[in-house]
């Protein structure tokens, strides 16, 4: 299958592989990123959507979340590496994880079974509300706490990669204190389905919300059933502002009741019924399995992975190398070799050196001083450039043709005539340094005169042309001014 694309894939310095996500504000690629060296990676390309790239507002919300991004190095959070402009286009240069978000997982789950959901969704939630944590204990360099709240926490932004990593992603809407974003009153932001009854109401907001988000991420990974039971529109927002939905057990039994009890604290309707920090419920769970005795690892996550996508990774495979293929073919256009990268010891034509045999050579060299040609031994000496002649360095050392000492010329001084090139000898052949190019004569300045004239006989024919059609048509009656 050939890889088709429906976009300019060269991106500055990057070639753009494949469109894995799409959103509201912006758009992801999987990318090929090319430095000095024969440097290669594979990232993730985010950039602003090229129609709302003039939108004030839009631009604003995307600094603000490299901004915040930019704060946060946990192995839990997808990083961001740059932030830029290309061709006016904003972008953030990300870290590209190669798996699948929750959403797919959960999709995949529902057709295999809930077999394996209580181990797969303990395993998730542990290293999500790691990353948690960290995002909402993060301080700045000088200290100040930094108080972020994602605000979008749900299934799409959790991805899982096929070695067993756990990454949150998408701060697009998260606010922190020290950002620019002011949320209005009453304004809702988020996905209506994993919100917190006071972001529905859209109320003033904490980090707890975030908490209740997760617990709904919980509930679906524990019975693979929306919490709000698919209800969509205005009866979805008014079911989310009252907490409504059903007892997980009811809708899977193999619950344990106190991991449903754990969750019930996590989504509770008052905020101040929940786990105060992801760090407090993070705490409980791992009590909680460490009573159950369940062993739960990256190890065991990444197998499960591979098992539930055996099918789908493979054919990934294919098509990522497909992909390399084609980056290959565009690097040229977007990443050259630096001056540091090893070059063949021969000049390029650029350069503008010029090739010879000895022979050659000899002649240049009795033609221009009456030397005699350049004895064999030259094809193994490299003699470098000075500003004297080396041949002649020594004031006491003999001419080879007349024995007589050659005078010394003053430093830095060229001798005016019967020098000898330097050369660096190359097996066969030798190369001669560039000559000296001529200074340009700067172009005469020429027609002056003419354009004054030619602007002055313009300028007459425009008054006399104004000035006639004055006459006319006060001469018929008509006043003008």
């Amino acid at each position: 299958m050939s890889t088709k694309m429906i976009y300019n894939p060269v991106f500055g310095r990057y070639v753009l592989l494949k469109r894995i996500a799409k959103g509201g504000m912006a758009e992801v690629y999987r990318a090929m990123s090319y430095g000095a060296e024969g440097f290669m990676k594979l990232v993730a390309i985010k950039r602003i959507r090229p129609e709302l790239s003039r939108d004030f507002h839009f631009i604003e919300m995307f600094i603000n979340e490299a901004k915040i991004v930019s704060n946060l190095s946990h192995p839990n959070v997808v990083q961001i590496f740059d932030f830029g402009r290309i061709k006016g286009v904003p972008y953030h240069c990300m870290e590209y994880v190669h798996g699948k978000n929750l959403l797919d997982i959960l999709r995949a789950m529902k057709e295999r079974g809930p077999s394996a959901a209580i181990e797969l969704a303990c395993t998730i939630l542990l290293a999500v509300l790691d990353g948690l944590e960290q995002a909402h204990r993060q301080k700045d360099a000088l200290g100040v706490p930094l108080n972020i709240i994602h605000r979008d926490m749900s299934p799409a932004n959790i991805i899982v990669s096929y070695d067993g990593e756990v990454k949150i992603a998408d701060f697009g809407i998260a606010k922190a204190a020290q950002t620019t974003i002011q949320t209005m009153g009453g304004v809702v932001k988020g996905k209506y389905k994993y919100m917190s009854p006071e972001q529905a109401r859209g109320e003033t907001v904490d980090q707890r919300t975030d908490i209740f988000s997760v617990g709904i991420c919980l509930y679906e990974m524990l019975t693979l059933r929306e919490m709000y039971g698919g209800a969509s529109g205005v009866q979805l927002l008014e079911r989310a502002r009252l907490a409504d939905y059903r007892k997980p057990r009811e809708l899977n039994p193999a619950i344990p009741k106190d991991l449903e009890a754990i969750l019930f604290k996590a989504l509770a309707r008052d905020r101040e019924d929940r786990f105060s920090s992801a760090g407090e419920w993070r705490d409980v769970l791992t009590e909680y399995l460490e009573e159950q005795r369940l062993q739960l690892s990256r190890q065991w996550l990444a197998e499960f992975m591979n098992e539930l996508f055996c099918k789908s990774i493979e054919s990934e495979r294919r098509q990522l190398a497909e992909e390399f293929k084609l980056a290959e073919d565009l690097r040229p256009k977007t990443a050259s070799p630096e001056s540091g990268r090893a070059q063949s010891p021969v000049k390029i034509a650029s350069e503008r050196t010029v090739r010879v045999s000895l022979d050659e050579l000899g002649a240049i060299r009795k033609e221009s001083s009456g030397l005699k040609p350049v004895p064999g031994g030259l094809k193994t000496a490299e003699v470098e450039q000075t500003g004297a002649d080396p041949a002649t360095a020594d004031a006491g050392r003999a001419s080879p043709e007349s024995g007589r000492p050659v005078p010394r010329h003053p430093k830095g001084e060229a001798p005016t005539r019967g020098k000898v090139p330097s050369v660096k000898a190359l097996g066969d052949t030798t190369i001669l340094p560039p000559p000296p190019e001529k200074p340009k004569a700067s172009p005469k300045k020429s027609g002056g005169a003419l354009r004054v004239l030619l602007c002055l006989v313009l300028f007459l024919l425009y008054g006399g042309l104004v000035f006639w059609v004055y006459s006319y048509f006060t001469e018929s009656g008509w006043e003008l001014f």
